[in-house]
């Protein structure tokens, strides 16, 4: 049986790669009606400037008009030996 211990540092790590992976696979869709890309339209700001981390921080503020209530989410620089890879 194998078990793991899963940290608040890895958990972040996890979250880390889960926003990248999110981000890479959502970057060049276009909105069907305008033909530019979508993340403009969920990023709160122009699509070149658009980042995962700009990108899930507005998705997840109340402040973009869709969300409730605020997400804080923290983000970890470390992407090397994540537990999620």
């Amino acid at each position: 049986m194998l078990t793991q211990i899963i940290t608040e540092e890895s958990l972040n790590q996890c979250l880390h790669v889960l926003f990248l992976a999110m981000y890479n696979a959502c970057k060049d869709v276009e909105a069907p009606s305008s033909n530019v890309k979508a993340l403009g339209l969920l990023c709160g700001k122009d699509v070149k400037d658009c980042n995962a981390t700009n990108w899930i921080e507005y998705m997840f503020s109340k402040d973009n008009g869709q969300t409730p209530f605020s997400i804080i989410p923290i983000f970890s620089g470390e992407k090397l030996n994540s537990p999620c890879l």
